[in-house]
């Protein structure tokens, strides 16, 4: 049985402000941890696409998001003493 994940466009309605905080910062430390395991994918030296295909599966991140991850990621990659991010992020270049 395969999975199918479905991307919703939707606004959050009647959410006190701590509440809607507290999902922004969810979000935002997906996708710190997408980086972050991307980074340790790209120095094993696995190619890119199939690094973005994994976070998919793994984060259950959009594709531009997973896409974004990768970007990222590739800048860490990089640095010899890289370790860990300390701070959550988000963001994404979008569709277009």
């Amino acid at each position: 049985m395969s999975e199918e994940y479905i991307t919703i466009k939707a606004r959050v309605i009647d959410v006190k402000p701590k509440e809607y905080i507290g999902l922004i910062y969810l979000f935002m430390r997906k996708y710190r941890d997408a980086v972050e395991y991307a980074v340790k994918l790209l120095r094993k030296g696995i190619k890119e696409t199939d690094v973005e295909k994994i976070l998919q599966r793994k984060f259950q991140l959009g594709s531009w998001y997973s896409h974004s991850a990768v970007k990222d990621a590739k800048k860490f990659a990089e640095q010899e003493n890289f370790k860990k991010l300390y701070k959550p992020c988000l963001y994404s270049v979008g569709a277009k």
